[in-house]
């Protein structure tokens, strides 16, 4: 049996520190925390190359006194909890007295601190849990920590860490968070010697928003105020129509702490349920108060997760203050109309102030019709109106600019049959229209020789009569078979089928095939290649699905499924590299901390993808080009899409298919539009004629066949 060993104290020290200190980012994390607790009004954030050469932390709190300094980095020393007891309510952010003690075990640290009414400060310097010099020094009231050399003793964990931009991009996103949680506090980013941004501290929690998210987030909020259970939310929302394709942009904080705490989100998106559209996300910054003893945050090693005394409480809160703010929300509903101090008059605004009848502004008073009339109308006896005569109209009733309107009242034949009846425009369109009709009828249909006996007739195509005037939508079906023609059917009238239009003039098309060369010597005439079975579309249900004929089978067609699978056979076989297509104007994005620095690390595997886009100060991207055969769809859509499919591959999972199923899905026609004759028959046509538009990318089938046989099975002719 082996035997147990007691381990050294350094030892030990760097177990405990990998629970609490994973990257720079966890150091930023918690000396900002306990700047936090020290009653700061500023705090300064400053890194260099990623954190892990250069780390600083400034604020100007209460500070430590002189014989505390020391004690400051023993592990669990801390000045937030004195028992047991405490832990129950837990009001502070740091509480387990480790972050100190973690940090100089893994790297070099150096602290300055002064409390207010001590005449200098002091200076402790500690390198690898080592405690190697205490001296005065001369610093501001408040506490600097500087932290060098990260990892310096623990290889293992260095080389772990990634490059200085994604280390960058963590510890930004970490500051983002904990200035948003604070908003009166003043925070300063500075990032390898350019200040990022400082929020202004003054407690407006927009301001903050504003400053750390952007504008373009900021101006789609609507704010949150509610209370239920004790739980007071507030903060702001989304918009629906702000919607975003993730969840990267929810913050959730529970009495000041950032935590990632599924309970609230569920209750987010529930309270936007019938507000978004499938695949949109809501984004949040809420803040959460409570007692201390309905939570507790002692469950993870970072502080980030805390476990609720009552969900359903805090549930319930979340919830319904989403759903009062989006009910209040003035561009989800109309407005009651609000009814002004002054004299409200009658409708006729025309008649002088003689004439006008002021209506009483006390309330609403309830009286029958008849004293309705006898108070506010005038009892004129009416025109009888005979046949053929002009009846004038009550001058009060008319606008202004149409006093004289005389109405045509027309006699009724049946009572006047020696009058010469009147014939209406509508007849008049339908005589020429039948008139037209016997023309077509008289002469002879084309007819086209064959040279199997049969004569071909022009015929015209079923399909469905739009029910909506503008049914003409941009949608590209590329790549559509030749012209073929269609085989004839002995004993019937074939129909000859011409080509449809191209729908987008603008898509390149595919090249032209090359001249085969002239030989000298005859060769065997190639193999008859089998012509594509004869396509007959009727229209479509639903919006969604085309009913035709192919060959002897009736088929239905899903049309976003097809055109799905088009568009991601093209795409695929462009091979790696995706071409590109400039955009006119380019599009700039605001995206989340994680994303931002995402695109920028990723940058020449989105360039193969064909998305070239450029940082822009801040979390804005530039978007300069998108792929070319997605330049119809929404770039930004797109964009976010690639970073999507990009963020879990890091996860193992396949990239590069993954993000063509998400663009072609997101470019491809949607059930519920309203398409063209041409654009259905020209899909058809493609679903006929190509084997590999079977199934879309995710595994649906893009069309249901039937044969004679099974219909008439269905229907009881046979058995």
């Amino acid at each position: 049996m082996p035997k147990i060993n007691v381990l050294p104290r350094q030892v030990a020290e760097l177990i405990a520190a990998g629970e609490v200190i994973e990257r720079p980012s966890s150091i930023v994390k918690e000396l900002v925390e306990n700047a936090i607790d020290a009653g700061s009004t500023t705090i300064t954030v400053e890194i260099q190359h990623g954190g892990v050469r250069y780390l600083r932390v400034t604020d100007n709190g209460c500070g430590i006194e002189r014989e505390d300094a020391p004690k400051a980095f023993l592990r669990h020393a801390t000045s937030k909890v004195k028992g047991a007891a405490d832990l129950d309510a837990i009001g502070t952010l740091g509480f387990r007295g480790e972050a100190l003690a973690s940090i100089a075990a893994v790297a070099h640290v150096e602290m300055m601190t002064k409390v207010k009414e001590s005449v200098s400060g002091t200076l402790v310097k500690v390198s690898g849990s080592e405690v190697t010099e205490v001296s005065d020094a001369g610093c501001p009231d408040g506490t600097t920590i500087v932290v060098r050399d990260v990892f310096y003793n623990v290889p293992a964990r260095l080389k772990f860490l990634k490059k200085d931009t994604t280390e960058s991009g963590a510890v930004a996103s970490i500051v983002d968070k904990i200035a948003l949680s604070h908003p009166e506090i003043s925070f300063s980013f500075i990032r390898d010697g350019k200040q990022i941004y400082r929020t202004p501290g003054n407690g407006d929690l927009m301001g903050a928003i504003y400053t750390v998210l952007g504008r373009e987030f900021a101006k789609g909020m609507l704010p949150v105020d509610y209370t239920s259970g004790g739980v007071t939310v507030k903060g702001y929302i989304s918009r629906p129509t702000a919607s975003r394709a993730n969840r990267s942009m929810q913050h959730f904080f529970v009495n000041g702490r950032y935590t990632r705490t599924r309970t609230c989100g569920v209750a987010l998106e529930e309270g936007f349920r019938g507000a978004l559209m499938v695949g949109k996300f809501p984004s949040c910054v809420l803040m959460l108060t409570m007692p201390c003893e309905m939570v507790d945050v002692n469950v993870h090693p970072a502080k980030i997760e805390v476990r609720f005394q009552s969900e359903k409480t805090v549930f319930d809160a979340v919830y319904f203050a989403v759903k009062s703010t989006l009910m209040q929300d003035g561009s989800l509903q109309p407005k009651a109309a609000s009814h002004a101090e002054a004299p409200v008059t009658s409708p006729f605004a025309d008649r002088t102030q003689a004439e006008q009848t002021t209506l009483p502004t006390g309330g609403f008073s309830t009286m029958t019709a008849q004293e309705f009339k006898a108070r506010f109308q005038k009892t004129e006896e009416k025109p009888r109106e005979t046949a053929g005569a002009k009846v004038q109209l009550r001058e009060e009733w008319l606008p202004p600019k149409n006093r004289e309107v005389s109405l045509d009242v027309e006699p009724d034949p049946e009572d006047f049959a020696d009058l010469p009846q009147r014939v209406t425009e509508k007849e008049k369109r339908e005589a020429v229209r039948q008139e037209e009709l016997k023309k077509r009828l008289a002469e002879k249909p084309p007819v086209q020789p064959s040279t199997d006996g049969v004569e071909k007739v022009a015929a015209p195509v079923a399909y469905r009569v739009a029910s909506s005037l503008d049914t003409d939508l941009d949608v590209d079906f590329e790549d559509e078979p030749e012209e073929v023609p269609l085989p004839v059917r002995p004993a019937e009238e074939k129909v000859s089928a011409k080509p449809a239009p191209a729908v987008r003039p603008s898509e390149e098309k595919a090249p032209a095939r090359p001249a085969p060369q002239a030989v000298s010597e005859p060769s065997a005439p190639p193999a008859p290649q089998p012509a594509p079975p004869a396509v007959t579309v009727f229209g479509e249900v639903f919006s969604t699905y085309i009913l035709c004929q192919i060959g002897e089978e009736f088929v239905l067609i899903d049309k976003h499924a097809a055109h799905e699978r088009i568009r991601y056979n093209r795409l695929k076989s462009e091979g790696e590299v995706l071409s590109r297509q400039l955009l006119l104007a380019p599009v700039t994005l605001n995206l989340s901390r994680e994303d931002h620095q995402l695109a920028l690390e990723q940058g020449e595997a989105l360039k193969k993808l064909g998305f070239e886009a450029e940082d822009f100060g801040g979390n804005t991207i530039i978007l300069r080009s998108v792929p070319a055969v997605m330049a119809d769809a929404s770039p930004a859509e797109l964009f976010q899409d690639a970073l999507e499919g990009l963020s879990r591959s890091h996860a193992g999972l396949p990239a590069v298919d993954d993000i063509l199923h998400r663009m072609a899905c997101r470019s491809a026609v949607k059930g519920g539009d309203h398409n063209t004759r041409q654009e259905l028959e020209a899909l058809a046509r493609r679903v006929a004629s190509d084997e590999e538009v079977r199934f879309c990318p995710h595994g649906r089938p893009v069309m249901i066949r039937f044969t004679k046989r099974q219909l008439e099975k269905m229907f009881g002719r046979i058995q």
